[in-house]
């Protein structure tokens, strides 16, 4: 999914949630990464916001506000595929190809056996119909080994674009905390970015101790993250003014 889509989709619903609504089921799979900050909850982001200039508005909870931040900082990593490995099917295909190996490598090592282990099992098999057995079975091992490379191959893995870096990530993660933050505190979300400033204003605030409590490190670049954010919404903004 492209950059902006899951933040569209994620604003959808605030409103919803604020209010006691259900989430659309369609947007499930859109959540569905949550757990991975589990631990942003409502006392730890009380903690985190300690000294935060603006309270929240009337009619949002803390509680609300920990699980909206979880569901944001997950969106972007369940809305593009390229952020998350097709685990199965890689692990599938690891496995088989691992068997094929396996025995490939036998078939060599009886093919290539020293003087004494030959002779040994020479003698061994060499009882009625035992040393034939046994030499249709390294034929066997080589056609076993070229069949699971098959196999292993033939094994449909979902092709994934390019990881994108983590500077991307942060900015997807901030456009879907920017319509959180509208949400809890009524401001929208800009950046101070005067020259004469003494801070970068509430909204930088806000990204920077949430960004820290759910990832366990600050946030770098914050400035040009939260505008090129900020950019992003002005142009599906008059986008959707336009058609």
């Amino acid at each position: 999914m492209g950059s902006g889509a899951e933040s569209e989709r994620f604003a959808s619903q605030l409103e919803s949630w604020r209010t006691g609504g259900e989430v659309d089921p369609s947007l499930a799979e859109l959540f569905s990464g949550a757990y991975r900050f589990e631990h942003v909850t409502a006392d730890a982001l009380s903690k985190a916001l300690e000294g935060f200039a603006l309270p929240l508005t009337h009619g949002c909870s803390m509680e609300w506000l920990a699980g909206a931040v979880q569901r944001a900082m997950a969106a972007p990593l369940e809305a593009d595929p390229s952020l998350e490995e097709d685990k199965p099917a890689v692990t599938t295909r690891k496995n088989i190809t691992s068997l094929a190996e396996r025995a490939t490598d036998l078939q060599r090592a009886l093919d290539n056996l020293g003087e004494a282990e030959f002779s040994l099992i020479s003698r061994t098999f060499q009882r009625g119909r035992a040393w034939q057995s046994y030499r249709n079975a390294k034929h066997h091992l080589k056609f076993l080994a070229g069949a699971l490379s098959v196999v292993a191959g033939s094994v449909p893995v979902l092709k994934r674009g390019p990881r994108p870096t983590a500077t991307e990530l942060r900015t997807r993660q901030a456009e879907c905390l920017m319509p959180v933050y509208g949400v809890a505190f009524d401001k929208q979300a800009t950046v101070n970015d005067r020259p004469n400033a003494l801070n970068l204003g509430p909204w930088p605030d806000f990204f920077a101790r949430t960004y820290k409590l759910a990832t366990g490190k600050a946030a770098k670049n914050i400035t040009d993250i939260l505008k090129e954010a900020r950019t992003r919404e002005i142009r599906r903004e008059l986008g959707a003014e336009i058609n």
